[in-house]
């Protein structure tokens, strides 16, 4: 069980970040965008009328006219 600790904490060089690093955190950040744009697609329409999710093209927020 050490060893995974280990593996988790460690740090390359100096401990600054790496290119790679960097790389792997927007990378992170954008799937987790991606995974969660139907979930705000979920609440959003939750709102809405019938009418209003067959409008096309799609409004992302409910309002009144």
């Amino acid at each position: 069980m050490a060893e995974v600790g280990e593996f988790l904490t460690r740090t390359r060089g100096r401990g600054r970040l790496d290119w790679s690093d960097i790389f792997t955190y927007v990378y992170l950040t954008v799937g987790t965008l991606v995974m969660f744009l139907p979930v705000l697609w979920l609440v959003f329409s939750s709102f809405k009328t019938q009418a209003g999710l067959l409008r096309f093209p799609p409004d992302l927020l409910p309002y009144d006219q």
